[in-house]
């Protein structure tokens, strides 16, 4: 009975130390570790605590890899660079400025000189000027009498009625600030403002031993002070320092004759303004910079939109061009409103599709366009070479000068 107690009891034991085996052997945690030479036998079971395990990321969520070299993104505020006309190569002769006349257009050269064509120019093409003064900014004119402003204030009147070639300079004028910018159809005569913002003109008439010049102050303007001006062929724009446009109807020699419109607290509705032979076209201040035009005694009627922020603008006798800031996304892009009709051809200005502009001017019957390589294109009615092309009828683009 004993010896079968004893045998009962050794096979439970092999069958309990045989089920831990196993457990052991399928237990990563409790393994049992084979002994190695010079292990200590304290640490023959003893394992490394499991490593952390990170979360799994949230559901569809997928971390990006940051490229190996981030480029920083440019600040909040900053712009592109405006776009301006770049210096001359060395050694190089470029136009640098262009200003236009009633039926012409004179390029300022890097040497000082002056290319200039259309009447009484030679028709032909662009031809150098000799005779004007130097250190000229701004040149103002009308038919057959050209106005060049120094920077020392002092302004020359050139006569040339016959179209002859030198021409021959007259201080007209000093302590002068500023001219007409756009003098499209303003016939026999120039206007400028003076240092203390009174306004002059300078009118041409003839006498029987040839033309001469006659400074006149502009009639009830002597105690206004006036801040711009714009003219046309017989009609004058006053803005002045009090905020007040006034319109203003030529008589033959200069004098006003009656008002056409008045716009007071003219800024705070626009920004700027050019008379033509149509009335007024006004730029508006709304973020899209609308064009308008307000006919003699009529109202302001919107004619289109710049699309951007406003730069410049430049009147011939019919149309209108308007410039963006050199800053703007649309930069060097005219937009041109207006519809030029004369006997020899007619030309739609909206047709007008350039870049690369930094300055435009404009004659009686077309605008000259200065691009940013410093070449000179026109666009209009070739009314008396007024192009630089000896071409007659209108054209979308003619390349006066380069």
């Amino acid at each position: 009975m004993k010896e079968y107690v004893s045998r009962k009891t050794l096979i439970r034991l092999f069958f309990s130390s045989l089920v831990i085996q196993v457990l052991l052997a399928c237990s990563p945690t409790f393994k049992a570790q084979e002994p190695s030479q010079g292990t200590d036998a304290s640490t023959l079971h003893h394992t490394d605590p499991p490593k952390e395990v990170p979360d799994p990321p949230e559901h569809g969520r997928v971390d990006p890899i940051p490229p190996p070299n981030p480029v920083p993104p440019p600040p909040p505020d900053s712009k592109p660079p405006a776009l301006k006309l770049p210096d001359c190569l060395a050694g190089e002769v470029c136009v640098q400025n262009i200003m236009s006349l009633t039926y012409g257009t004179c390029a300022g050269l890097s040497n000082g000189q002056y290319k200039c064509w259309g009447m009484p120019f030679p028709r032909d093409g662009a031809e150098v000027i000799a005779g004007i003064p130097a250190n000229v900014h701004q040149i103002g004119g009308h038919t057959f009498t050209y106005s060049f402003l120094t920077d020392e204030g002092k302004l020359y009147v050139v006569n040339n009625p016959e179209g002859q070639n030198p021409v021959v300079p007259h201080l007209a004028l000093q302590n002068i600030k500023s001219l007409a910018p756009d003098s499209a159809g303003t016939n026999w005569r120039s206007c400028a403002i003076n240092n203390l913002g009174q306004l002059f003109c300078a009118h041409l008439y003839k006498t029987d031993s040839g033309y001469a010049v006659h400074p006149w102050a502009m009639e009830d303007t002597s105690s206004l002070k006036v801040k711009k001006i714009s003219l046309s062929e017989m009609h004058i724009g006053i803005l002045l320092e009090s905020d007040v446009l006034l319109v203003r109807e030529l008589q033959k020699g200069g004098a006003l004759k009656s008002t056409t419109a008045n716009i007071v607290r003219f800024s705070e509705t626009y920004q700027d303004f050019g008379v033509s032979t149509k009335g007024v076209y006004l730029i508006g201040k709304d973020t899209n910079t609308s064009v308008f035009l307000q006919p003699a005694n009529g109202s302001p009627q919107k004619i289109g939109e710049l699309g951007a922020a406003y730069g410049s603008l430049t009147v011939g006798s019919m149309h209108i061009c308007v410039l963006p800031k050199a800053d703007a996304p649309t930069a060097g892009q005219p937009k041109c409103f207006g519809n030029i009709v004369d006997e020899s051809g007619s030309f739609d200005m909206t047709r007008v599709n350039e870049s690369g502009i930094v300055q435009m001017s404009s004659s009686y019957y077309n605008s000259c366009f200065l691009k940013v390589d410093h070449k000179v294109i026109c666009s209009g009615v070739n009314k008396r070479g007024s192009l630089g092309s000896s071409l007659v009828g209108s054209s979308p683009h003619v390349e006066a000068l380069n």
